[in-house]
């Protein structure tokens, strides 16, 4: 077996999963900083882009997804995916789509009043 970043070029698999975690790990590290640096300058939670949050908790549960599906379809018990998934306690972040996908459409719902289910009580 190959050592060091020859084990990464054995397979394309092993290729596009390092690819997807050195570069859209770091996307997702640079967009998140830049979402925190913009959320500080909020006075209160309704100036708050609960889009943002939602693209992050999504694009971190499909992460963690992918490299669950991964295994499943290129399947085979390796170092890559026992040190990925056998002893990673974070699995439950496969769940985080399920929080963020809410959030991507809540600022859509506030904003048009037929949508979000409130009545205007004025009329």
């Amino acid at each position: 077996m190959d050592d060091g970043f020859g084990f990464v070029l054995t397979q394309p698999q092993y290729l596009l999963s390092f690819s997807i975690t050195v570069g859209g790990l770091l996307a997702l590290a640079v967009y998140t900083a830049y979402f925190a640096k913009k959320s500080m300058k909020t006075q209160n939670i309704e100036g708050l882009n609960f889009s943002g949050a939602g693209v992050i908790l999504v694009a971190l549960g499909m992460y963690f997804l992918w490299n669950y599906l991964t295994w499943i379809f290129f399947g085979g018990w390796n170092e890559w995916y026992a040190w990925i998934l056998g002893h990673n306690l974070d699995l439950w972040m496969l769940s985080l789509p399920l929080v963020g996908i809410p959030l991507l459409f809540r600022n859509n719902l506030s904003k048009n009043p037929n949508l979000s289910g409130t009545e205007n009580k004025n009329n």
